[in-house]
């Protein structure tokens, strides 16, 4: 084999395997994330995927440590795949987080529903906001690629808690 032959047979073998790069993250699919409004928290669709729930102040008034749970329905646009939960981020103090079920098998289209509960420490008043970032990581070569995920923050501080609830 001449040397452009075997230049043009590592440029050929090279192109394909760009191609196959390339066609990875358009055959993966994308996991779509829904919370349904209540508990005491609010949720925006920005549009770009991820998905917004805010609380205003603390899930549990009367309580230094503090645990939220709801529930987010996903949906793989491509299937099957196995993906479970993962705490990307997290920004507060103590936090910490538990998905029930842990991961999740999804068909093409089909929607399954999972429980997430988180919990931190409030922060001293004027530190800022309590905020969780959440999403879907897939098996390795599961096929359901990058999901944009969730988002929660918490609005709660030292400041919001009361050391005497009152009269109830």
């Amino acid at each position: 084999m001449s040397p452009q032959t075997k230049r043009g047979a590592a440029l050929a073998a090279a192109a394909a395997g760009s191609l196959l790069l390339a066609a990875a993250p358009a055959q993966a699919g994308t996991i779509r994330y829904d919370v349904p409004p209540g508990g005491g928290y609010a949720v925006a669709h920005p549009g770009n995927g991820i998905v917004k729930v805010a609380y205003a102040g603390c899930p549990s008034p009367f309580s230094f440590a503090q645990t939220a749970s709801f529930d987010v329905s996903v949906r793989a646009t491509d299937g099957p795949a196995t993906a479970a939960f993962e705490l990307q981020n997290a920004k507060g103090l103590e936090t910490w987080a538990s998905f029930s079920p842990p991961s999740l098998t999804l068909e093409k289209d089909e929607t399954a529903t999972a429980r997430i509960t988180v919990g931190f420490t409030p922060p001293p008043a004027g530190d800022g906001a309590t905020r969780f970032r959440i999403k879907l990581d897939p098996a390795n070569g599961s096929g359901v690629g990058k999901g944009p995920g969730l988002v929660v923050r918490f609005a709660c501080t030292e400041a919001d808690l009361s050391e005497d609830p009152g009269p109830t």
